[in-house]
């Protein structure tokens, strides 16, 4: 069985929270495959030298991406396997200590944000959702709701408050 879960971690605490996920999804071994860069490798993870070529690797195979770490470094490693929101992997991000959790990529189709949704619930953290059919007033669910950069006042237009 090829892993359809793939998480991706830049740092020592990255690690320790990729491992938490991996433990709180209860992923098989077999199921599941975790890249640090060389220098973090340990028990369970596998190092990497060059991560576009990691991701590019494993794009086209995987259910799931999470990438532990700066949404920045997720969309750029994904952006040159994007296909279609019908084909691409649920794309999700995670901060390194675990507070909120981002469906990036294929959020309805693919699945991040019932997965993003989840994995939010398992690790007591919030989830980010940056759709318009987000139900924003549920008090119910522990979510933030996504603002669309169009929506966010620039410094120079007067109403420089968030």
């Amino acid at each position: 069985m090829e892993a359809k879960n793939i998480l991706f971690a830049f740092t020592e605490m990255g690690r320790q929270t990729a491992g938490r996920i991996v433990q709180a999804l209860g992923l098989p071994p077999e199921g599941v495959r975790c890249f640090v860069p060389e220098r973090l490798q340990a028990d369970g993870f596998e190092g990497f030298e060059n991560l576009a070529q990691v991701v590019g690797t494993l794009f086209a195979q995987a259910e799931t991406l999470v990438f532990v770490g700066a949404a920045g470094i997720a969309v750029r490693a994904a952006a040159p396997y994007l296909e279609s929101k019908l084909t691409d992997p649920a794309v999700i991000v995670v901060d390194e200590q675990a507070r909120y959790v981002i469906p990036i990529l294929s959020g309805h189709v693919g699945g991040a944000n019932a997965y993003a949704q989840h994995l939010a619930v398992l690790l007591g953290a919030l989830q980010s959702f940056r759709h318009k059919t987000a139900n924003c007033r549920s008090s119910q669910q522990r979510r933030i709701c996504g603002i669309s950069f169009r929506s966010i006042p620039t410094q120079n237009s007067g109403i420089w408050r968030l």
